[in-house]
């Protein structure tokens, strides 16, 4: 009986001159000399998959809207609909925080996103009088989509 049963091997510990994650060379830590017509097979493989923060076409739009009460006539609002597009990629919660607040104050400069470090709560604020901010539900983005006249104020912000 062989001294080894298994060898495992990481990609992580790839060696410097391997292509990919995929691709790769492994230097074993120790020799190992297998007398003439050994077998050898692989019997486990452990492929990762990870998903993405933010993936194109799936999750990497906000749709909002800003409103703001306008003095005269009373009672008139302006409205304005904004599609925020974010990047696709990997984020940390504060680089996606940073993200989202960057399209909401290229939106409105009255519009601020910041993240609790400890809870890891996301809070929108709006500073202004007058100034509604609102993230639109799933239903309201079908209805808002379906009818053109809602598109007329629309802005995509990215």
């Amino acid at each position: 009986m062989l001294p080894v049963k298994k060898i495992y091997v990481d990609s992580r510990h790839k060696t410097v001159d391997s292509e990919s994650d995929s691709n790769f060379k492994y230097e074993l830590p120790v020799s190992l000399h297998m007398p003439q017509n050994a077998c050898f097979y692989i019997t486990d493989v452990c492929i990762p998959h990870v998903w993405r923060t933010i993936n194109k076409d799936f999750n990497d739009k906000i749709y909002f809207g800003v409103s703001t009460e306008l003095g005269y006539p009373v009672g008139r609002v302006e409205l304005h609909d904004y599609i925020g597009i974010l990047d696709p990629g990997d984020y940390t919660e504060s680089e996606l925080v940073n993200k989202i607040h960057s399209i909401l104050h290229a939106a409105d400069n009255a519009l601020t996103a910041t993240i609790n470090g400890t809870t890891g709560e996301v809070s929108i604020t709006v500073t202004g009088i007058g100034k509604h901010f609102k993230i639109y539900t799933d239903y309201e983005i079908k209805i808002s989509l379906s009818c053109k006249s809602n598109l007329k104020h629309q802005m995509v912000l990215s």
